[in-house]
């Protein structure tokens, strides 16, 4: 498992730069800060729908499992 988690992080470390939108990066960021959907919703006066689009877009592009995934990659590459 460990081999798949490094050559999929390798394989994405190729990207040149962020291919997140700025909403997207604004709920990422909460998430690394330990916030769920519901309270992330809160602070940024949208709806809990709105963020779980946000997150599945992240996911999509990032081609990473779950949010815990979506954050340290963004961290490894400077994003957050």
């Amino acid at each position: 498992m460990t081999s798949e988690v490094e050559s999929h992080f390798a394989m994405l470390d190729r990207e040149p730069s962020c291919p997140l939108t700025p909403a997207e990066l604004r709920v990422l960021r909460l998430y690394a800060d330990g916030r769920r959907a519901a309270r992330a919703a809160e602070e940024l006066w949208v709806t809990t729908d709105t963020v779980r689009w946000h997150t599945a877009r992240v996911l999509k592009k990032l081609r990473v499992p779950n949010t815990t995934a979506a954050v340290a990659y963004a961290i490894r590459r400077g994003w957050l």
